[in-house]
Formats: structure tokens, C-alpha cells, sequence
């Protein structure tokens, strides 16, 4: 989710999306019984991995709810944008995710304006700097397993992708990276 396009950047709308999303539909359908919906950024296998982190299970009644709570009128309309001609690890047919996902969403509240690039060089970089839509289909496949290969990459400096600028996160982020002590290095990325 980019919360810097309207109205993502408030959290109703962006606690919406995350009830709009049938992600266990989605496993279910795609991933041969060898998927699990991840409740967070990092998998569970690495270190600093939460169980605490709020889940969101598909609700699309409490999806509209938070919209209209936010003053919006439904249905709101989304560009979500997907990747073409790529298969990845966590995302074998990226069309049929998207369609999947933007089904889920339209039964939210939702209207889904639909965008579709090639993977390189058009999709990767829109997704980057934060062209490609208010929600775009994006992963990562683990270079090794450490906390900051997932939660570093994508969150210790500001990146047009998310569309937010958190100093006080980064910093905490930045001092995670040169931690030593495991205990305390997995604390902080919690």
C-alpha cells in the first residue's frame, strides 16, 4: 500500500484494504497447500518474527465500515497494479493473484481500476518509486535469513514505494543493523 495517494494515507482506508483482502482465499487456491498467509513482513523463521502482530482476516462488512467511517463514499476507487510476464517464488501467476485479490476487494467497497506492466524494466521500477498505484502486487525472496534483509530493505530509509517518510523508524531501524546481541537486535525489529 503507497500512502502517499489519497485517501491511503489515512489508516481507516489502509485498515480497509487489509480487511478487504481475501489473502486465505488466495493461499487456498493458488499455492498447493504450500502457502500460509503471512500476518506480517517477516516469515516466521526469522529472528524478531512477532505473533503479537495484529491479524487481519477477511471481513468485507468491516472493510466498508472503516471506509465510511473514514468519510469516504463507496465504492472507492483503487489503482492496483500487477506484473506481466514474470513468474516469482510467491507469486507464480500474478494475474490470477490480482484477479483473485481484486474480486476480494470490490466485494469490500472497493472499485479496482486494474494496471499491468512488464516486470522489467516498466513494473519493478513504477513499484519503486511509487508510481504503480495506491496497492501493487510486490514481494521478496529472503537473500539470507536475517531480520533486516526483510524489514531493513524495505523500511530503514525513506523509499517512494510506501509512500511515508518515519525518521524516528529508521533510526531505530539503522541501530537494529550494527546490533550485536541477538536478544537485543531481534527486539528491536519487533
Amino acid at each position: 500500500i503507497n500512502q502517499a495517494v489519497k485517501p491511503f494515507d489515512n489508516p481507516l482506508v489502509r485498515q480497509a484494504v487489509a480487511y478487504g483482502l481475501d489473502r486465505e482465499g488466495v493461499v487456498k487456491s493458488f499455492y498447493a497447500g504450500r502457502g500460509t498467509v503471512a500476518d506480517e513482513f517477516m516469515p516466521p523463521q526469522v529472528v524478531g518474527y512477532s505473533k503479537t502482530v495484529k491479524k487481519y482476516t477477511y471481513n468485507p462488512e468491516k472493510a466498508k465500515q472503516l471506509l465510511r467511517q473514514a468519510g469516504l463514499t463507496l465504492p472507492v476507487e483503487v489503482e492496483f497494479w500487477y506484473p506481466t510476464d514474470v513468474s516469482r517464488p510467491y507469486m507464480p501467476d500474478p494475474a490470477r493473484n490480482f484477479q483473485a485479490f481484486a474480486a476480494s476487494l470490490d466485494k469490500s467497497g472497493f472499485k479496482v481500476i486494474p494496471k499491468s506492466a512488464p516486470w522489467r524494466p516498466d513494473y519493478v521500477s513504477r513499484v519503486q518509486a511509487g508510481t504503480a498505484g495506491a496497492l501493487n502486487l510486490i514481494g521478496w525472496t529472503g537473500d539470507f535469513g536475517d531480520p533486516d534483509n526483510f524489514i531493513g530493505t524495505f523500511f530503514r530509509t525513506k523509499q517512494g514505494q510506501w509512500g511515508f517518510d518515519n525518521p524516528k523508524l529508521f533510526a531505530l531501524l539503522n541501530k537494529a543493523l550494527v546490533e550485536t546481541n541477538l536478544t537485543k537486535r531481534a527486539a528491536l525489529y519487533r
